[in-house]
C-alpha cells in the first residue's frame, strides 16, 4: 500500500487561519483536485 501526502505550507509553517487556508491560488487547488482525484482523501487535523 502506497501512502502520499500533499501539504501547502507556508514559510513561516502556517497551513490555515480561521478554519481555512491562508491564500487562494487556483492552479494549487487544480494540481490537488487532479491529483487526488479517484483516491481516497483524508483531511484534518
Amino acid at each position: 500500500m502506497r501512502i502520499s501526502t500533499i501539504a501547502a505550507v507556508a514559510t513561516n509553517g502556517v497551513i490555515g487561519k480561521d478554519n481555512d487556508l491562508v491564500w487562494s491560488l487556483p492552479t494549487d487547488m487544480r494540481f490537488f483536485m487532479e491529483t487526488t482525484a479517484g483516491h481516497v482523501v483524508i483531511t484534518g487535523r
